[in-house]
């Protein structure tokens, strides 16, 4: 225990500079549980320690569950080190080249880690982004730079409604005909397994959700959506972001209308933050713009067919 409490600290350490104190207390907290219940269920494989001149450099934990969206197994790296400390940081990219050899991977590297990326990459390719965000900065950023897109989409010949369970079918058949032309948006969304979870979650969401689609005679073209939760353990009352457009309406700022109309609704529902990840190139792009934090990168070494120009336009801090 001894050693996780170690890993438990240099983790906090790593969003210092990201969240607001009292949501790093949490943060802290919601990984320790996460920790503590993978010992309970036995999915600890190993716990690294390396001492060099009686310092610890660094700790690392394997964890090993099946992958809903791989439907295989996986062994999930968690790792923290001194990032300060130059040996800290070799040792951990030691550790990181030789788990990586020998097998199939992921892990969520937070801004700490991000000068290092670099030097983890190809071992560790980057699957997506995931962005947290105040509401409320979020929406000021949006208004300053995009407030003239607002009503793009209902100046069009195209009409938003809200989602109703009967446009579901019709929902995900449209997602699944965009993702089969523009697989590195989400990869997963081929998998049988992958589509019927993602259906139950729109199930569960329906009544207490932003979730709208984008119709032309009867025709869906598009959807975009908040799903809200009032009581994430990690942060409270939040949403998560979500947008799929017919490519005959991609690069028409659809997706920057639908995100205002999102932040604008979320303000008003008093929902404080939003989080969530994303390959496609333009939600990395306005989601920086706006100013959104990035919380962490997703990465693999598995090879999902996500090519590395997904992410051309992303700018990680130095």
């Amino acid at each position: 225990m001894d050693n996780l409490n170690r890993l438990i600290e240099l983790h906090r350490n790593s969003y210092l500079d990201l969240l607001p104190k009292s949501q790093i207390e949490q943060q802290q907290l919601f990984f320790q549980n996460k920790l503590e219940a993978l010992l309970d269920k036995a999915q600890v494989k190993e716990i690294y320690k390396d001492r060099v001149n009686g310092k610890t450099l660094g700790y690392g934990l394997i964890s090993s569950y099946f992958h809903p969206y791989y439907q295989e197994t996986v062994d999930q790296l968690h790792f923290d080190c001194d990032i300060t400390d130059s040996e800290a940081q070799e040792w951990m990219l030691r550790w990181i080249h030789t788990v990586c050899a020998n097998k199939t991977v992921i892990t969520e590297i937070r801004p700490s880690y991000f000068p290092l990326y670099q030097r983890m990459y190809p071992k560790l390719a980057l699957e997506n982004v995931v962005f947290a965000g105040n509401v409320s900065d979020s929406l000021e950023a949006w208004d300053e730079l995009y407030s003239d897109k607002l009503s793009r989409i209902s100046d069009s010949e195209y009409s938003v409604k809200r989602v109703r369970s009967s446009d579901l079918e019709q929902i995900f058949e449209l997602k699944q005909s965009i993702f089969s032309k523009q697989s590195e948006f989400n990869p997963y969304f081929q998998n049988k397994a992958f589509r019927e979870e993602a259906k139950k979650r729109y199930l569960y969401y329906l009544d207490h959700s932003l979730l709208y689609k984008v119709v032309k005679k009867g025709i869906i073209y598009g959807f975009f959506g908040a799903f809200i939760d009032s009581d994430h353990p990690l942060w409270g009352t939040s949403a998560g972001l979500e947008f799929a457009f017919d490519t005959d309406l991609q690069g028409k700022y659809f997706g920057v209308s639908a995100y205002g109309k999102l932040l604008t609704e979320l303000s008003e529902k008093n929902v404080r933050f939003i989080r969530g990840g994303t390959s496609n190139p333009a939600v990395i792009h306005i989601s920086q713009k706006i100013g959104r934090p990035i919380f962490y990168l997703t990465c693999s070494n598995r090879d999902i067919g996500i090519d590395s120009s997904s992410f051309s336009r992303l700018s990680l801090p130095k």
